[in-house]
């Protein structure tokens, strides 16, 4: 933030300069003209310093507000999760992880729990 206040302030110090610069030549014109660039270039850079610097502070509180809150969605848990869709059969069927024998409509194990 302070370098973009030290060249906004070069800037302004720049142009004022080559405001009260009496010119009588064209290369003296060209010299005033070069520093009217340079000073603005010193200003816009100064402002563009200090966006991006306010920027990173707002992100930077951001972030910050973040780490306080409790994280509920990163910490959920498994029971959270929902079934996964049935399938729907009208016969008896074994299930792959204990070989239970389950009945027509059941999508869970009743030996295990797991699902069909």
């Amino acid at each position: 933030m302070v370098l973009g206040i030290i060249s906004v302030i070069i800037g302004a110090i720049i142009i004022a300069i080559n405001l009260f610069t009496n010119v009588g030549s064209a290369p003296q014109q060209t010299v005033q003209y070069l520093g009217y660039l340079i000073g603005s270039l010193f200003i816009v850079s100064g402002l563009i310093i200090i966006t991006i610097k306010n920027g990173f502070s707002s992100l930077e509180g951001y972030l910050a507000s973040m780490q306080k809150s409790p994280q509920s969605s990163s910490s959920s848990s498994v029971s959270n999760v929902p079934p996964p869709p049935v399938k729907s059969s009208s016969y008896p069927w074994t299930c792959k992880k204990c070989s239970t024998d389950n009945q027509a409509g059941a999508s869970v194990c009743k030996g295990c729990g797991e699902y069909r």
